[in-house]
């Protein structure tokens, strides 16, 4: 089912878009405070919050802080579906994966978790603390609208 919103941009000063934050929180702080933002301006996050970047679950938090604000819209992009695929899918494939990215979400929850390396014999253990701990997280990204 599609998720999508729509409404008139003519009630506001400014449109800011933001996008491909890849878990550098850094960098969203610095965006933020460049552009500083009005009551009457509009901030679209247009997807890519986690991976690639150290600081996946920071964003994702600030985000979840921050969806209600009158004038933020947050969007999911198609690298925040990879937050789900890690409670679903086959193991072989999400440690390829995780064996040819650097500073996935995965790695940030399990190095907030305090977890070790990850192999097929632990796997299933780590994806049920993955799931346990990350549940409010996974599942803010997994009711975002999605890009069109």
């Amino acid at each position: 089912m599609a998720r999508y919103f729509y409404e008139s941009l003519k009630k506001y000063h400014q449109i800011a878009v933001i996008s491909d934050i890849h878990g550098n929180f850094n960098l969203l702080q610095r965006l933020l405070k460049r552009h500083e933002v009005e009551s009457s301006d509009l901030i679209i996050f247009n997807g890519d919050y986690i991976n690639r970047g150290r600081e996946s679950l920071k964003c994702i938090r600030w985000l979840m802080e921050h969806q209600y604000d009158k004038n933020i819209r947050i969007i999911r992009g198609n690298m925040d579906r990879v937050a789900s695929w890690y409670t679903y899918g086959k193991p072989i494939d999400i440690i390829n994966h995780l064996s040819d990215h650097v500073f996935t979400l995965w790695e940030n929850c399990m190095t907030e978790l305090k977890q070790s390396e990850t192999t097929l014999n632990n796997f299933e253990d780590l994806r049920s603390l993955y799931c346990k701990n990350y549940s409010d997280e996974i599942s803010f990204l997994e009711k975002l609208p999605n890009v069109m």
